[in-house]
């Protein structure tokens, strides 16, 4: 198994991935990674199953990974929160708010370097929960097992991969 990875991803595959863009070695098939458990009539695989590649120690306190919008050009409007919103949360004690957002932080918040996916993973590994809208470090979030509460607007949303509990 070969796994075609977007550039500073590589590690968390678990497999020999090559980076995109490079040429791939020979090959038998070659199937999208969306359409793997369909094709192969497997189920959905059981969280974790993306891995930091560093087993860093835990931050101090209780420690939430924050989103508040999703790709600006991309129903940005069913994925928008004010970042104010979440300074709630540190009236709990112990509470310490990461920006998992790329690029923004509000001052109420702890900035993280994250340049690539893998630096990425190494953050959400030493997080205890994510909070915030559908993208993809919700995803990646879900995928490493990590507790993971997605805010979806009350109408208008569909996920494939969410029941509501309604």
């Amino acid at each position: 198994v070969i796994v075609e990875a977007r550039p500073g991803s590589e590690t968390l595959y678990g497999c020999k991935t090559i980076t995109q863009g490079h040429p791939l070695p020979p090959y038998d098939y070659e199937i999208e990674i969306n359409a793997l458990g369909r094709t192969l009539k497997t189920p959905i695989p059981q969280p974790p199953y993306i891995f930091s590649e560093h087993q860093n120690p835990p931050f101090d306190g209780f420690n939430v990974g924050i989103t508040w919008h999703g790709h600006h050009l991309s129903f940005s409007k069913y994925r928008f929160l004010e970042s104010e919103w979440f300074k709630k949360l540190l009236k709990i004690p112990d509470v310490r708010l990461w920006s998992l957002q790329k690029g923004e932080c509000p001052p109420f918040m702890t900035a993280a370097s994250m340049e690539n996916w893998s630096e990425t993973a190494d953050l959400v590994s030493k997080m205890d929960l994510y909070i915030g809208v559908d993208t993809s470090v919700a995803h990646l979030c879900a995928a490493m097992g990590k507790p993971t509460w997605v805010l979806a607007c009350q109408k208008g949303y569909h996920s494939p991969f969410f029941k509501p509990d309604i």
